[in-house]
């Protein structure tokens, strides 16, 4: 259902949310992201709520984060290895929420900002294969490929024409998928990002 990257940096002050479409309190039906210990973590609005890798990734070095929802079981990956699995079921669809890159939402403030740099965020309608998520350390979703099936936005975000920096300091991207593909970015790699300042 989804696939994103991130890790670390310094200072952490709680979660650290690399994607998400939730909004505490409220509404929501995933967060992808670093939990206070710097573990990664996918949580959904439905049991188990969440996944926790055992391990926090190391600091100031470049991850791959992904999580997959087939419909029965909950999947995360960490540099495109299986870390955590358990059996999930169904959810209401959050039709409200936008889907937010480097954050999430509580009661409509954006909170727990991610402190790092996001390479590379895509999504997909479907779940990817353990061999699908493994494929990405290495081959983009190139259209017309099997990879391509099934995406519904990718955001190359180090290499975007869309992206800006805030007046705080906080990156912000335009309300769009991009698909730098059919935009004409291409390129290729995983989806991963990188630690912020130490």
């Amino acid at each position: 259902q989804m696939g994103g990257g991130g890790t670390s940096g310094g200072g952490r002050r709680g979660e650290q949310i690399i994607i998400s479409k939730f909004n505490r309190g409220l509404r929501g039906e995933y967060r992808l992201g670093l939990d206070a210990s710097g573990r990664p973590f996918v949580g959904r609005e439905a049991e188990p709520w969440a996944l926790v890798a055992d391990s926090a990734v190391a600091p100031n070095r470049w991850h791959s984060v992904a999580a997959t929802f087939d419909g029965r079981e909950l999947r995360l990956y960490v540099d495109y290895d299986l870390v955590a699995a358990a059996p999930s079921g169904p959810q209401f669809s959050d039709q409200v929420t936008p889907v937010l890159l480097g954050c999430d939402m509580e009661r409509d403030n954006f909170d727990h900002h991610f402190e790092g740099f996001v390479a590379e965020a895509c999504i997909w309608g479907r779940a990817l294969s353990a061999a699908e998520v493994g494929e990405l350390a290495t081959t983009a979703p190139r259209q017309g490929t099997p990879m391509h099936s099934g995406l519904l936005g990718c955001w190359r975000l180090l290499e975007s024409k869309q992206l800006r920096l805030h007046a705080a300091g906080r990156v912000v991207v335009a309300n769009a998928a991009f698909d730098p593909w059919r935009d004409g970015g291409g390129g290729g790699g995983p989806a991963s990002a990188a630690p912020g300042p130490a």
